[in-house]
């Protein structure tokens, strides 16, 4: 019932199905930097649980945990064969664990762990995965400068979660870009801009298909009908990136070449000092 773009675009969102991908669309988003939100990895993730958090702000914290644990497992099952969900559902449950149960003098140690057992499975993760690297900062940064990012956002509305969702976010990506920028060479000025007004879209999507998939058991009419409806946000994501990615004077390139590696150290270094500032702070 989709037109080719906005079918590929729902694979490629919900399986990392990108086969046919056009060229064309696969530079719009890239150009947009919206790349990462169709990635199923660990921003995926991310905005899940952004996401279920404020679908459910108002079921207690103990039961919110396991509704957001078993959607993760869920979605982890769809993509079973992608190794970075799976990565990134464990790191993330874990995460989570740690926020809501206050136990954040833990968090670094748990942390360590975690990418010491994943290491132990598969050494190149170290040097060769940058979603391993994306994770692993998104994570641990979200549980050291959640905090500091409220205070300097205290002006935001708590109504419909708008502070929380947007900290959490702003705390996950505030480390990883400049890895992003280190491995894929390439930034768009207007990235927040892009992001901010299609990232809601993507869980919103994700989880109207998971209850098609149950609709579909008793009614394929229901499924045709609502998935009918379903085109447009598809359709929104696609044009944004196409406007966002067509804008050439917001781009900006760079060419590390032999000394990737030094600045992508460097900046792991001054991370570590960071950590143990904000463990003082906390």
């Amino acid at each position: 019932i989709y037109p080719k773009n906005e079918w590929n675009l729902l694979a490629w969102i919900l399986i990392w199905a990108r086969e046919n991908i056009s060229k064309e669309m696969e530079n719009d988003f890239k150009n947009s930097w919206l790349t990462h939100l169709m990635a199923v990895s660990w921003f995926n993730i991310t905005i899940i649980i952004v996401f279920l958090w404020f679908l459910f702000k108002f079921v207690p914290v103990y039961f919110r945990f396991w509704i957001i644990t078993l959607f993760i497992i869920f979605f982890t099952l769809i993509v079973w064969d992608n190794v970075a969900v799976f990565r990134a559902s464990i790191m993330w449950i874990l995460a989570y664990f740690i926020l809501v149960s206050g136990r954040k003098s833990d968090s670094l140690s748990l942390m360590l762990l975690t990418a010491v057992i994943l290491v132990f499975f598969n050494p190149l993760y170290i040097n060769y995965d940058v979603s391993f690297h994306l994770s692993f900062l998104a994570v641990l940064w979200l549980l050291y400068t959640k905090d500091f990012w409220e205070k300097i956002f205290f002006f935001l509305p708590k109504f419909f979660a708008i502070k929380e969702s947007f900290v959490l976010t702003l705390s996950a990506m505030s480390t990883t870009l400049p890895i992003m920028v280190f491995n894929f060479w390439q930034i768009s000025l207007l990235s927040p801009v892009s992001n901010m007004i299609v990232w809601w879209i993507i869980p919103i999507s994700m989880m109207l298909w998971f209850l098609s998939i149950i609709w579909n058991i008793f009614s394929e009419k229901l499924w045709f009908i609502l998935g009918f409806f379903w085109y447009f946000p598809l359709k929104f994501v696609n044009v944004v990136a196409w406007f966002f990615g067509n804008l050439n004077f917001s781009i900006l390139t760079f060419d590390y070449q032999e000394y990737f590696l030094y600045l992508e150290l460097a900046y792991f270094i001054i991370l570590v000092f960071l950590i143990i500032y904000f463990q003082k702070k906390a």
